[in-house]
């Protein structure tokens, strides 16, 4: 049904390809942020660099959505297909995000974060 519906959307099967090409890219970059996760429990890197990594992911993500929103979307839907953007890019960003810090601090405790940041600082630096 949600093929046939991007089917009629843009008159033909560049609405299917754009739909596989945008829940492919929701699927890369949820395996992206797992993986980020990953690495930043297990190397203890600062805040500021899981802060400038999102920033370039994000920047990425708004880059390879620009040919996304011009060749597979009608200019009518871009409003919608926006929305939904924004919507996808807050729940697979930030939320994980998020999820990264709560999971730090319950799994190691406030004062263990800050002693591994601090850790990690004194001898890196």
């Amino acid at each position: 049904m949600l093929f046939s519906y991007f089917h009629q959307l843009r008159g033909g099967w560049r609405g299917v390809v754009g739909l596989v090409l945008l829940l492919l890219l929701l699927l890369f970059w949820q395996f992206a942020f797992i993986q980020f996760h990953f690495i930043c429990s297990f190397f203890f890197f600062p805040p500021c660099v899981c802060v400038c990594a999102c920033l370039i992911i994000i920047i990425i993500i708004i880059i390879i959505n620009i040919p996304v929103l011009f060749l597979f979307i009608p200019a009518r839907y871009i409003y919608i297909y926006m929305f939904v953007s924004f919507y996808i890019d807050v729940h697979v960003f930030y939320f994980p995000f998020l999820f990264f810090f709560a999971t730090v601090m319950m799994t190691d405790g406030a004062s263990n974060y800050y002693y591994y940041y601090y850790y990690y600082y004194y001898f890196y630096h």
